[in-house]
């Protein structure tokens, strides 16, 4: 799942959110692009839609960057 993901996650962030996509960095942390919390759960519910997999705001904010938001997800889906 994680390419499907990973492309979705893109789209939502440059499409809905206005975030050019050079500047989308899945291994930098969530500070350093400037995501705050409120933007990283409207992304998990949008994800939550096409996906079906609920996280918590906790799970994401450990999660630490983008890619452990994708590790949470595919964690989620494994279980």
């Amino acid at each position: 799942m994680s390419i499907d993901i990973r492309t979705d996650i893109t789209e939502i962030l440059v499409n809905e959110f206005g975030v050019p996509p050079e500047e989308i960095s899945f291994s930098t942390p969530y500070e350093d692009l400037s995501f705050d919390s409120l933007m990283l759960l409207e992304l998990a519910l949008r994800l939550k839609s096409r996906f079906g997999i609920t996280v918590s705001e906790s799970e994401i904010s450990a999660a630490g960057n983008l890619d452990g938001f994708v590790a949470l997800f595919e964690d989620k889906e494994a279980a």
